[in-house]
């Protein structure tokens, strides 16, 4: 995602994941680069399945303002808990992951609309 997709992305998921809960702590930063470990919590809407996505963000800074950010997450672990079994056999593919993530930016496209 970039750009305004972030954002769509981060409304839509906080308009459509029920139970949902946030949490994160900063642990580098300094006036170039931060490292954040957040942790969201929350119903998967597809599948009503509960999720505990542990994500790294590395951040880079630039005139005092986010110039990059970058998530990093098991998306294996994630899909086994949002999917289920499907994702558990499949879920380390790359076809599968393609799948999934064409899926989520058909879901964006629609909740944009």
């Amino acid at each position: 995602l970039s750009g305004a997709e972030v954002g769509l992305m981060w409304k839509m998921l906080c308009t459509r994941a029920k139970d949902f809960d946030l949490s994160f702590n900063v642990a580098k930063v300094n006036d170039t680069q931060g490292e954040v470990n957040w942790e969201a919590n929350y119903l998967f809407s597809k599948t009503g399945r509960k999720v505990n996505n542990k994500i790294k963000a590395n951040i880079t800074f630039k005139d005092g303002l986010i110039y990059q950010h970058h998530d990093d997450f098991n998306f294996w672990r994630w899909s086994r808990q949002a999917i289920g079994l499907p994702a558990y056999l499949l879920g380390w593919s790359s076809t599968f992951q393609n799948a999934v993530s064409k899926q989520a930016m058909a879901q964006l496209s629609q909740f944009e609309s």
